[in-house]
């Protein structure tokens, strides 16, 4: 009898663990990612530390890892040794193991996070400034990294170089790049109270204080990341602008070309975006893959930039040459706690999501038009179920004391 009551209090105590932190959104990664790999063999479970157990059959099999350093062939344009690193859930190169090889990866200062919109902190002294973007074309090297693709910056016109200014520095762009996910309903990195998009538009930047983004890349204030969502609009309303970029994806389509191609027309990357960008959030955070560098200051803007069903699968049909060319996707990183973080505005967030204290269901499936907020009732059934079982458990263990009197 005592030992089932052991089992029963410590049954609770595992529900006590796993409600949702309404502060910091501690919590809410586990059930992100198990939703994200419900086609996965098994499940996996995220705790604070980014640690992980995965089981592979119905009978638990808990998998423990040791911290080792291996020198290997840099992979990446950051120099990150794990030739193996990449997005699939439970391999031993997937994103709970990145930090094995790297310590950055399981930092305190991660990107992605969930954005919510109730704790985000106004600010309208936020100073934010792009310059040359409206009138510069530059020209570009196109290359299938068979993890995502990338335009990276290979010349632009004197005098008339793409940079932004936030808060009293200069970033300067040297590279544009694509996340998405192999369905609408995922794709993207960060999410917005709990709902994600179908991809992301990474425009990056350096801090002009440095001499390169090599030379930026570790910094605390090295880089700057211009962030846009991708939402699927309709099926055959064409974004014109992206086109002429989808255009040309036969060039690397199978992921042999590396970054060798130079792209014979320029692009205006501002033509890319959506017509308003006046609003964006913006927090510290990292790069959102090896070797996960705490460098980043994110500006993420509300506006997503809209594709047709049919641009969208273009994108998907890119081929990973490393791993057995099978088609590119998924390929975000799953959310990682904020901490003590926090996310700013340069507007009220209460005249865009509405003033409401409601947390986000951290189980709930993202609705079938993607990248459209909607806010649920059953945001607390989280914290709801917990105690209705513990009151259950409190009752069954009083009757079982009484029983043995």
């Amino acid at each position: 009898m005592k030992l089932i009551v052991l089992l029963i209090v410590s049954f609770a105590a595992g529900l006590e663990a796993a409600t949702i932190n309404p502060a910091t959104g501690a919590g809410l990664q586990h059930d992100l990612a198990t939703e994200r790999f419900t086609t996965a063999p098994g499940t996996r479970e995220l705790t604070k530390g980014a640690t992980e157990r995965f089981t592979t059959n119905p009978t638990t099999t808990t998998t423990t890892t040791t911290t080792t350093t291996t020198t290997t062939k840099p992979v990446n344009e950051y120099g990150f040794g794990l030739t193996s690193w990449n997005y699939v859930p439970g391999h031993r190169g997937g994103p709970s193991k990145w930090g094995i090889q790297n310590g950055n990866c399981f930092g305190q200062h991660q990107s992605p996070v969930n954005i919510l919109t109730s704790h985000v902190k106004e600010n309208k002294r936020l100073e934010f400034e792009v310059h040359n973007y409206n009138v510069t074309s530059s020209r570009f090297n196109l290359g299938n990294r068979n993890k995502d693709i990338a335009y990276t910056l290979s010349g632009w016109p004197p005098g008339s170089r793409n940079y932004i200014r936030f808060n009293g520095a200069n970033y300067s762009l040297f590279e544009f790049n694509f996340h998405w996910g192999k369905e609408n309903t995922r794709g993207s990195e960060h999410f917005v109270d709990s709902q994600r998009y179908a991809g992301e538009l990474h425009i990056k930047h350096y801090n002009t204080k440095y001499k390169s983004h090599q030379e930026a890349k570790d910094k605390a204030d090295g880089l700057l990341y211009w962030t846009f969502f991708l939402k699927v609009n309709s099926k055959n309303n064409n974004n014109t602008e992206m086109q002429k970029l989808i255009n040309r994806f036969y060039i690397t389509r199978e992921g042999l070309s590396g970054f060798g191609i130079t792209l014979s027309k320029t692009i205006n990357v501002f033509k890319l975006l959506p017509a308003m960008l006046d609003k964006f959030f913006t927090y510290k955070g990292s790069l959102t893959e090896p070797p996960c560098y705490q460098s980043v200051r994110w500006i993420i803007n509300t506006d997503p930039i809209l594709l047709s069903e049919i641009q969208m699968t273009e994108f998907r049909k890119f081929r990973d040459s490393k791993n057995s060319n099978s088609s590119m996707g998924d390929n975000y990183r799953p959310v990682q706690s904020l901490y003590n973080r926090v996310v700013e505005a340069n507007f009220d967030p209460t005249e865009v999501y509405g003033r409401t204290n409601e947390r986000p269901s951290a189980t709930r499936r993202p609705s079938a038009t993607t990248g459209t907020r909607h806010t649920t009732k059953a945001s607390s059934g989280v914290a709801i179920a917990a105690p209705c079982l513990l009151t259950t458990i409190t009752i069954l263990t009083a009757m079982l004391f009484t029983s043995m009197s």
